[in-house]
């Protein structure tokens, strides 16, 4: 299910998710570095709306190896949790819905369409969307992260583990004006 918004005359109320508590330490993995200009390309216009405040800045790395190789690439030290699918895809579609600190709320047709568009670049399936099974989805395995600390303002960091593949993303947008 997705967190849809209640609109009242006295204003918006936007539901969150809560965030993972199972968190362990990153383990740091070096790992090699991959070309995956769709996957950051599809990353960028899920957080689009983000990126026109001038405190968000975000980041995109991709390896081959385990999502600890990916966050490792961004941080050098932190702490990872398991997030399930369905989670993965919540949150991804509220970050796809919302308009960041500054900007206008999408709504969640333009989220989960961005979601989509990111889930069909993680899978190498762009040029042939929609896949006939949802097989190559459940070889996804996803992760929330951080530096170590809870993450303030509006700033997220997820990892993705694609084991088919033996590659993995982890994306970042953060917030600098709460740090």
């Amino acid at each position: 299910t997705y967190l849809l918004p209640t609109y009242r005359d006295s204003g918006l109320e936007v539901a969150t998710l809560d965030l993972p508590t199972d968190f362990t330490p990153l383990e740091g993995q070096h790992a090699e570095s991959i070309d995956c200009a769709g996957v950051t390309e599809a990353f960028r216009l899920l957080i689009e709306p983000w990126t026109t405040s001038e405190s968000i800045a975000w980041n995109v790395a991709s390896t081959r190896g385990a999502a600890h190789s990916a966050i490792h690439a961004l941080t050098p030290s932190g702490r990872v949790a398991t997030l399930s699918s369905h989670d993965a895809l919540r949150w991804l579609t509220w970050i796809g819905a919302s308009g960041g600190p500054d900007g206008r709320r999408r709504g969640n047709a333009a989220g989960r369409f961005s979601t989509w568009w990111l889930l069909a670049a993680l899978t190498d399936s762009l040029d042939s969307w929609p896949p006939a099974t949802m097989d190559r989805l459940d070889q996804l395995n996803w992760f929330w992260w951080d530096n170590g600390h809870d993450r303030q303002g509006w700033s997220v960091g997820i990892a993705v583990h694609d084991t088919s593949a033996d590659a993995s993303w982890a994306f970042e947008a953060r917030d600098r004006s709460a740090s």
